[in-house]
């Protein structure tokens, strides 16, 4: 069986550096990793064409986008305006892993008050 062993993007990226993904350029060289999973992060939207085009660029590997944690959070709300964003941001997380050449996404089906309990409706 041949195993990948992925860093998330999220160990590099976060508060103490405003959440810079050009900090992604400075250190992912140095992990030994097989390959990356970018966490998206909300800060972010507005700016997703220019950072594919600054990772693309980068040649680092990217199998794996690890989509926007709010997604489940509004899922798990529930209601058609939540799920409307829900599916919005999904959409956009999508393309984003597309440009950056990833194959799998990372969806988490949780978040928000009792979002435990509403699995069943979460799952659908």
């Amino acid at each position: 069986m041949n195993q990948s062993i992925y860093c998330s993007t999220g160990t590099i990226v976060g508060r103490e550096n405003q959440f810079d993904y050009r900090i992604i350029l400075q250190y992912a060289p140095e992990i030994a990793a097989d390959g990356f999973e970018l966490m998206m992060l909300r800060c972010w939207y507005g700016y997703l064409p220019e950072i594919a085009r600054i990772l693309k660029r980068s040649r680092l590997h990217f199998p794996v986008i690890h989509s926007d944690k709010d997604i489940g959070t509004l899922i798990s709300l529930g209601g058609e305006a939540n799920l409307s964003e829900a599916n919005r941001l999904y959409d956009e997380n999508c393309r984003m892993g597309e440009a950056i050449g990833a194959e799998k996404i990372v969806l988490h089906l949780w978040g928000g008050p009792g979002s435990d309990a509403e699995i069943e409706r979460n799952l659908a």
